[in-house]
């Protein structure tokens, strides 16, 4: 799991650089693949390469503040949940000052009426599901409020209930 956990929190260092810097690296694009496909991974990458640095920035830290929010569904952050959040915001290649935001934004739920339209590229938001259910599953037991709010972030990031079940699918057991 935690294997898992670690090469998707590489993910959104990887789409904004575009470098691979060794086998997890490597094993990190290619579970993104399975999750979007070569063509949609294409697309993504692309879209991350053309954006202005400073969407780019904001869309990844709405990704992390998904992930914050997760952590704080069952009123309970476990160190593995925060130790996931600090790796997702150390390998985001955020600035100083964003990845200092988020890492004390870990105190306070973000909202995600707030945080969810930030997110705006359809293969991003599959991906923020993902990095959610990493999130809600790094404690090793996903409780009813985390499966709940799993279910409100893929409504609001307008991704198909079925989609969302076979994302959720393709990291569990």
């Amino acid at each position: 799991m935690k294997q898992v956990a670690d090469e998707v929190a590489r993910w959104l260092g990887i789409f904004t650089t575009g470098t691979l810097m060794g086998e997890g690296d490597e094993r990190s694009l290619e579970r993104a693949a399975e999750v979007l496909g070569e063509a949609r991974l294409g697309e993504l990458r692309e879209w991350f390469e053309q954006t202005p640095a400073d969407q780019v920035r904001d869309a990844k830290c709405a990704v992390i503040e998904v992930a914050i929010a997760v952590a704080h569904a069952d009123a309970e952050i476990a160190d593995s949940e925060r130790e996931l959040v600090g790796r997702l915001v150390q390998l985001a290649e955020l600035d100083e000052e964003s990845a200092k935001a988020l890492n004390a934004s870990l105190e306070t739920r973000p909202s995600l009426e707030a945080v969810t339209p930030r997110i705006n590229h359809p293969s991003l938001r599959e991906l923020a599901l993902v990095i959610a259910w990493q999130v809600a599953s790094a404690d090793s037991s996903i409780d009813e409020a985390e499966r709940g709010i799993y279910g409100v972030l893929s409504k609001r990031l307008s991704v198909e209930p079925e989609r969302a079940k076979a994302l959720r699918a393709l990291f569990e057991g």
